[in-house]
């Protein structure tokens, strides 16, 4: 159905990105449906993990400050708001609907524009997450720092679907059919 393009070694043309799985064009063609990529990941995730030791191995990698270590710390402590906030579980709920809506297999303009207006509502509200003060074994804070990105994907998708207009494989546009 598409994805990213990559060559034998499993680079793609942005340098040291390396793509294996679902997420490249795959062996399977316009018929792959998601979770059927057992072997592909098995074959392609070892060349990609062998072709980015030896990229790694010969790139020079630029140190990090730690000027930057100190804001991704306050970034992360951010989450442990005094305030009542948002649960990641509330975002992630209304995210998962939204897209068990309006995003499965057969869509429509009108539905995936929905979609991404919802999408969009919700991620100033990843401004408010807040999770309970524990540092250890809390999946709440675990969750708070997947969501803002769980939402950058979600409208990526609905962005890309919008712009598909076709119907290939599991991708169905009932307005295109």
């Amino acid at each position: 159905m598409g994805g990213v393009r990559i060559n034998e070694n499993c680079e793609t043309n942005i340098e040291g990105l390396f793509a294996a799985g679902e997420v490249t064009g795959g062996v399977h063609g316009a018929n792959k449906m998601g979770g059927k990529a057992l072997s592909e990941i098995l074959v392609f995730g070892e060349r990609a993990g062998a072709s980015a030791a030896k990229y790694a191995i010969k790139s020079k990698l630029d140190f990090v400050g730690e000027k930057a270590v100190r804001e991704e710390i306050r970034r992360l402590e951010e989450f442990f708001r005094e305030k009542k906030g948002v649960s990641p579980k509330e975002i992630k709920l209304q995210l998962r609907h939204t897209m068990d809506q309006y995003m499965n297999v057969e869509r429509t303009k009108s539905g995936m524009e929905m979609a991404l207006t919802v999408i969009c509502n919700l991620k100033p509200e990843t401004k408010r997450l807040c999770v309970p003060k524990i540092r250890r074994f809390n999946g709440l804070w675990i969750e708070a720092i997947e969501v803002p990105y769980m939402l950058d994907v979600a409208e990526m998708m609905i962005r890309s679907a919008l712009f598909r207009t076709e119907s290939r494989g599991a991708h169905y546009r009932e307005d295109y059919p």
